[in-house]
C-alpha cells in the first residue's frame, strides 16, 4: 500500500511512502497511525491517513517527482485527505530535446548541437510566445553542470564541443518543466 499522512488542523502532509502493511486490516492501522502520532507528537483525532495500491497511477506519479497537493473532504480541522491534485503540474509547460548527432568524437573540434523547444502544457505546439533562458541540468563527462538555452519564440539551441569522452546526459528534470523526452549523447576518444 502507498500512504500519506497529514496533520487534519493544519492540513499539512506529514510523510508519505510504500509500506507493506495491509491498511485494510484495522489491528495493523490501527498500530501504525499510533506509530504515526507518537512519531509526530499529535493525537489520533488529528491524524489523517490515506492509503491506495501501489499500482494506483498517482502513486508512480508521485514517486516520479511530480508536484500535487493533497485535497481534503472538508476544511481544517474536519477534513480527510480524499486524494491528489496534480493541477499544478499538468499546468507546466513541456520541454523536448533534440540534437544533430548522437554520438561526436572527444577532439574539441567536432561540436553537436542540443536543441530544446518549450512546448505549451496539453502539447498542442510550441509556446511561441516565450523567450527567456532556462537552465537544464546536464551530467557531462566527468562532472554534473547546467546548460543555458536562451529561448526565442519558443525555441533554443547550443554547440558544445568536448575533449573528454563519455557520455551527456540530459532531460531527466528541470524545475518548474516538465520534460517529454531525454537526451543522450556518446562522446568518444
Amino acid at each position: 500500500m502507498f500512504y500519506v499522512a497529514a496533520r487534519k488542523d493544519t492540513q499539512v502532509e506529514l510523510e508519505k511512502g510504500g509500506n507493506n502493511l495491509d491498511f485494510t486490516n484495522s489491528t495493523q492501522r490501527n498500530a501504525f497511525r499510533s506509530s504515526l502520532c507518537t512519531n509526530y507528537g499529535i493525537v489520533d483525532s488529528n491524524l489523517s491517513l490515506f492509503y491506495v495500491a501501489e499500482s494506483n497511477a498517482t502513486v508512480a506519479r508521485i514517486q516520479n517527482g511530480e508536484a500535487y497537493t493533497l485535497t481534503w473532504t472538508a476544511s481544517a480541522p474536519d477534513g480527510e485527505v480524499d486524494g491528489f491534485d496534480f493541477s499544478t503540474e499538468d499546468a507546466k509547460k513541456w520541454l523536448q530535446f533534440s540534437a544533430n548527432k548522437s554520438s561526436l568524437v572527444a577532439d574539441g573540434v567536432e561540436s553537436v548541437i542540443i536543441s530544446a523547444s518549450l512546448l505549451k502544457a496539453d502539447k498542442s505546439g510550441i509556446d511561441t510566445t516565450f523567450g527567456s533562458a532556462i537552465d537544464v541540468p546536464v551530467v557531462l563527462p566527468g562532472r554534473n553542470s547546467k546548460l543555458r538555452f536562451l529561448f526565442s519564440s519558443g525555441q533554443a539551441s547550443c554547440s558544445m564541443k568536448f575533449d573528454i569522452g563519455g557520455t551527456l546526459y540530459l532531460g531527466s528534470k528541470v524545475s518548474g518543466y516538465r520534460c517529454d523526452n531525454t537526451l543522450t549523447i556518446d562522446i568518444v576518444e
